[in-house]
């Protein structure tokens, strides 16, 4: 039997009153609004389950986008094969490790993760070294490492500090990859590189030594070739004169293919870069050396405008060592020297040097001649050229450097030696060879006025700069015939003989 519960009344205003008031403030026939305490609490129940169910799925959406991004993280450390990715905490302690890792290092995670990443530093760093320097800044280097098994390895290393928004250090990320194969091949490549400069050394000796060794004897063939066309050309007859030619001629391109081997060689291994070179004011640097010569000769140095050009430097050193030989031994009216167009590719400059002096006053003066080389045939030879000219000198002659000093220190068999006016001096010679003679000469203050004519085979301009550095006089290549010699000897005649005033031969003798 169900049981009719009355319709709860309507109120309008104030709820009702009590017993005996006036007003009863129900609205006849309005529909009631207010709800019950119960259905007030269900809404607020309701209301809660549903914030919390969106917050559920909220948390559950981030928490699968963390997996995610986990998962996508994992699998990106697992596929870099060559890059080591170690996270670290703030300590220092391993926090993850990827396969690179395990195979560079040789730990597997399990055997890693919670170690500090002081056990993959070598012997004698401090386990923090990293770690205190990417705290302050990115940590960079290339050192070595220790895998487990001991065993050290070349690394790049790079250590970074992770930071979160307030700047709070939350740990490091350490990227490494094992370079040991790079080091090696570099190491190879350094090796063969200086390996390859003792080649280029040795190549450079061994121009040197063909300079010397292989001309010498194509030398010899032209300057007694010579010897035979001036004093026996009438008994020869014209097949013997012919055949004469031919072997002389010979001999020359044989030297000539020699000279080419030896500029090859220079061009290969002492070639530099071109620079901007002021040839005016190279030419002045020249002139300014000779300026002693040019005021002993009475001549005059003309330098006109002269352009800057992209040169060889070690060239333009070449020009020096050129230049000065040239003017000293020039003696014409008018001897014009110019720069080299080969090495430079311009015009010739404005140079000229003019004697002054009277031809009358050029008389002979008496000199001591002294010969310093271990050619025999050499020394005959220019003894003869020197005759050539009726010369009344006395010419000596020594064997090599050690005796040349014996000469000129009057020691031994040279006892009674005289002070020599004039020194031709070889440079390759045995036992002491010519830049060492040479440079005891130069700073012998008893010795050093004695003039120095280099006289030898080498045209290697290391000889040409270094011996007028060490204060050589003048620098001359042996002649290559006989005729030629001649001429050269009279070229020196006239500058040394009759040109230039010399000290006398006693006077700075102890």
């Amino acid at each position: 039997m169900r049981m009719r519960v009355p319709a709860s009344p309507a109120w309008c205003g104030s709820p009702p009153t009590m017993p005996g008031s006036s007003s009863s403030g129900r609205c006849s026939g309005a529909p009631s609004t207010r709800r019950s305490p119960s259905t007030l609490i269900a809404v607020a129940l309701l209301t809660l389950l549903a914030f919390a169910r969106a917050d559920s799925l909220a948390r559950r959406r981030a928490a699968d986008e963390t997996r995610l991004s986990d998962e996508r993280f994992r699998l990106l450390l697992g596929a870099v094969r060559d890059y080591a990715i170690i996270m670290l905490d703030p300590q220092g302690r391993v926090e993850s490790w990827n396969g690179a890792a395990e195979r560079i290092f040789g730990y597997t995670a399990p055997e890693i993760v919670g170690q500090h990443v002081s056990r993959f530093l070598p012997a004698g760093m401090a386990p923090d070294a990293e770690l205190v320097a990417a705290e302050r800044e990115r940590f960079e280097e290339e050192a070595l490492r220790v895998r487990k098994s001991g065993e050290t390895f070349w690394a790049d290393v790079v250590v970074t500090g992770i930071r979160d928004r307030e700047g709070k250090l939350r740990g490091f990320a350490k990227v490494v990859r094992d370079v040991t194969e790079r080091k090696l091949l570099d190491d190879e490549l350094r090796e063969n590189r200086a390996r390859l400069a003792q080649s280029n050394r040795e190549l450079q000796d061994f121009a040197m030594v063909a300079s010397h060794d292989l001309q010498e004897p194509l030398r010899k063939v032209q300057m007694f070739g010579d010897k035979l066309r001036r004093r026996y050309a009438a008994e020869l007859g014209d097949e013997g004169r012919d055949w004469l030619l031919r072997m002389t001629n010979a001999a020359t391109r044989g030297q000539s293919l020699i000279q080419g081997l030896l500029a090859f060689s220079r061009v290969t291994t002492k070639a530099q870069p071109k620079i901007s070179v002021d040839l005016e004011q190279t030419t002045r640097e020249v002139v300014g050396d000779l300026e002693a010569r040019i005021a002993d000769a009475g001549g005059r140095v003309e330098i006109g405008a002269l352009p800057t050009v992209q040169a060889d430097p070690l060239q333009m050193r070449q020009l020096r060592a050129w230049v000065s030989p040239s003017a000293a031994r020039s003696s014409s009216a008018t001897a014009a020297t110019s720069l080299r167009r080969a090495s430079l590719g311009v015009a010739p400059p404005s140079l000229s040097i003019s004697p002054q002096a009277s031809e009358e006053t050029m008389t002979p003066k008496p000199l001591t001649i002294l010969m310093a080389d271990d050619d025999e045939d050499d020394r005959m030879s220019t003894r003869e050229a020197f005759q050539e000219h009726h010369l009344v000198n006395d010419f000596h002659t020594v064997n090599d450097g050690e005796e040349l000093m014996e000469f000129l220190h009057r020691r031994g068999k040279y006892k009674s030696a005289p002070r020599p006016g004039l020194i031709l001096l070889d440079l390759n010679m045995p036992r002491k060879d010519g830049r060492e003679a040479l440079r005891e000469i130069k700073s012998d203050p008893q010795l050093r006025s004695i003039p120095v004519v280099i006289l030898t085979t080498s045209r290697e301009e290391e000889d040409i700069l270094k011996t007028y550095d060490l204060g050589a006089n003048s620098f001359v290549a042996k002649p290559v015939g006989f005729e030629s010699l001649v001429q050269l000897v009279s070229t020196m005649t006239r500058y040394w003989f009759q040109l230039v005033e010399l000290p006398p031969q006693e006077a700075m003798h102890g």
